[in-house]
């Protein structure tokens, strides 16, 4: 993780989650399109179908 972000430079939080939350986002449905994971628990997860609009991501990130 440590020569990704030296390497890249991401301009955001990279974080991981435990391979229960990895299986339970992926199995049987694929990889999400997004979610939204806080203290390293998943919260809410958007399928690429259905994104939430910009007003929710603001009020769910506090801002």
């Amino acid at each position: 993780m440590i020569d990704f972000k030296k390497q890249l430079q991401p301009r955001f939080d990279i974080a991981t989650i435990s391979q229960t939350d990895f299986r339970r986002l992926t199995f049987g449905h694929g990889f999400p399109r997004l979610a939204y994971i806080a203290d390293g628990v998943v919260q809410q997860v958007w399928e690429s179908n259905y994104m939430p609009t910009q007003a929710r991501l603001r009020k769910i990130m506090g801002s």
